[in-house]
């Protein structure tokens, strides 16, 4: 099953609301978010930078299933490792509150995740979250 298989099973699950961006559309807006936040690993282990002056970073553990219940409520934009099968697709919580409730229900994923706004780039792998300043004050305290 890949991530986006995941991500619907459990919406549907728990009864959270998303919606989906998929082929030439999300191909798009994921080269806008890599353009505008530049993120240096894209493919593998995903990653924004390992320069503290690019992006910041806070543990996995503690964090892993809320840090999402401290951003403000808007759409959340996922999407994945752009070799994987899932790499044409955006998928969209209504609420990017609800991220780290399905994500506690899911299996394991590394994932890049903004906003409706391009405020922020934030990127959860197997070892920590890796969040741009538009994060920093939800996330940083």
């Amino acid at each position: 099953m890949g991530n986006i298989s995941e991500l619907i099973r459990v919406c549907n699950d728990l009864d959270i609301s998303f919606n989906m961006i998929n082929g030439d559309e999300a191909n798009q807006i994921i080269s806008q978010v890599i353009k505008f936040f530049n993120p240096e690993q894209t493919t593998g282990h995903l990653s924004i930078s390992n320069d503290s002056n690019k992006a910041l970073k806070i543990p996995l553990e503690g964090n892993e299933f809320t840090y999402s219940k401290k951003l403000p409520k808007c759409k959340g934009y996922i999407f994945f490792d752009l070799e994987s099968k899932d790499r044409n697709n955006i998928f969209i919580f209504n609420n990017v509150q609800d991220i780290c409730d399905v994500m506690s229900e899911s299996f394991g994923m590394e994932y890049f995740l903004f906003d409706e706004y391009f405020n922020y780039l934030i990127v959860v792998n197997w070892y920590v979250i890796e969040l741009t300043d538009g994060a920093k004050k939800y996330l940083i305290v």
